[in-house]
């Protein structure tokens, strides 16, 4: 089958991680009163990130060189599980992936750096906080693995963008006859 360059779209899939809390305490990361510190408040909490979050990715992935699959929601609570069954379902789909853009909604450095070495796709993550993005990309690059981070949504479209031509360039065939 012939391709056209320009039809060659990077598939992009968005893993969304957040962290609800299943007992009321209070902690390093987590502070508040009453209803502040129940369940029902974090997963009301994380359905407002989680519809920010997919807010933000139509705003800035509009190019039509992306195709943004539905991304892929991680409900952590703080127990911090990663079991081979939640890394097998994150990865269904991953042969048709591209590159990874991970959310920095919950702790996820422990999730994505075994996602990451099961899958071996590229990672970015969605720009956000600074020193998370500092950790996750830390401990990633530390085991030769694919992740980059950007401080603004314009660096990491046109990291997107390049990504694409080098999709692009890997799936060229030339013809090339030979004179005489």
């Amino acid at each position: 089958m012939i391709h056209l360059g320009k039809d060659i779209k990077l598939n992009i899939k968005p893993l969304l991680v957040t962290l609800r809390h299943d007992y009321v305490f209070e902690g390093p990361c987590r502070m508040g009163k009453d209803f502040e510190l129940t369940r029902e408040f974090d997963d009301m909490a994380n359905q407002e990130l989680l519809k920010g979050a997919r807010e933000e990715l139509a705003e800035n992935l509009t190019s039509p060189h992306f195709h943004v699959m539905e991304p892929y929601w991680v409900d952590r609570n703080e127990e911090f599980l990663v079991t081979p069954e939640l890394l097998a379902d994150m990865a269904k789909d991953s042969d048709q992936v591209d590159v990874y853009l991970v959310g920095p909604m919950g702790r996820l450095t422990d999730l994505i750096i075994d996602f990451a070495q099961k899958v071996k796709k590229p990672m970015i993550e969605i720009p956000g906080p600074q020193c998370m993005q500092t950790i996750l990309i830390a401990a990633t690059r530390a085991r030769g693995l694919e992740t980059y981070s950007y401080r603004t949504w314009q660096e990491t479209i046109d990291h997107l963008e390049v990504m694409r031509v080098a999709k692009m360039l890997r799936e060229t065939r030339v013809l090339c006859a030979a004179r005489f």
